[in-house]
């Protein structure tokens, strides 16, 4: 499937990451401006949502890397797609 959800810190940025998505032929189904808010959304709507989008390194609590391993282990099925984090996760 084709549904993402992209997070990001910076409207502007967002804003053409849509842009980018729907004219690849993806669904935006989402946006959020961080990591906490984006997992609330994922909880309540993984069934809906095939790519979560990282834009942004994200700041704490939640921040990109922590965002990705909670997401690639509560929700496999989702792919995550963003910035370089080298991690253990990796």
């Amino acid at each position: 499937m084709n549904r993402v959800l992209v997070v990001c810190a910076d409207p502007r940025f967002r804003r053409v990451a849509r842009r980018v998505f729907e004219a690849g032929g993806y669904n935006v189904v989402g946006e959020d401006d961080d990591g906490i808010d984006a997992l609330v959304l994922l909880q309540s709507n993984a069934h809906a949502i095939d790519i979560l989008s990282i834009i942004d390194f994200l700041d704490p609590p939640l921040d990109a890397r922590e965002l990705r391993r909670i997401v690639r282990a509560s929700y496999p099925h989702i792919q995550v797609w963003g910035p370089n984090l080298p991690g253990p996760d990796d």
